[in-house]
């Protein structure tokens, strides 16, 4: 499955109501993605699929985040690799540690960061897009050699959220001046 999932740390940034999901929206100039609490009534549901998945106490894996665009498309030996990989983490009781990530065609980078924004989300942004101060935490791996290839990121003051009260990020465009604002991307 390289190139297609990858292994991720189960972790949450926020929580979040029974109405809504967590949602990522891709944007160009720089790279990213912006995920976000969204309640499902505004979900295009014919242009999301899942992103990050866990397993559950029923053995199947649920979608926890989102993305925006179309589900993907049928993988040769997917059922298998799943069964596989369900009854490897049961065996090792890790469910409640390690979840599976479809891999983003979007962000090609080998490398991604992600930056906190408190209740506005997260957004994940290429190594090459970005300027930070080191890395927080490894928090997801691909390929052959498991490489680490998501981090949270620090900000320049050390710490991983980017503190945001009292702005209000209603859209994209928000979010990336905010981003600047903080140094983080150019």
């Amino acid at each position: 499955m390289e190139g297609t999932l990858g292994l991720h740390l189960i972790h949450k940034h926020s929580s979040i109501e029974e109405d809504e999901i967590m949602l990522g929206k891709y944007s160009k100039n720089p790279s990213m993605c912006w995920t976000k609490r969204t309640p499902i009534k505004d979900v295009d549901y014919a242009n999301v699929h899942g992103n990050i998945f866990k397993l559950g106490q029923d053995n199947i894996l649920r979608a926890y985040e989102y993305h925006e665009g179309p589900p993907c498309a049928d993988i040769p030996g997917l059922s298998q690799f799943l069964s596989l990989f369900c009854d490897y983490l049961k065996e090792n009781n890790l469910q409640e540690v390690l979840g599976l990530q479809a891999l983003s065609k979007t962000l090609s980078g080998l490398h991604r960061f992600e930056v906190d924004l408190e209740c506005y989300g997260t957004v994940m942004l290429e190594e090459h897009e970005i300027t930070h101060g080191g890395i927080f935490r490894t928090t997801g791996w691909m390929g052959q050699e498991l490489s680490g290839s998501e981090s949270h990121a620090k900000t320049i003051r050390g710490t991983h959220q980017v503190f945001t009260s009292g702005k209000a990020l209603p859209d994209i465009e928000a979010v990336k001046s905010l981003l600047r604002e903080e140094n983080l991307i150019r």
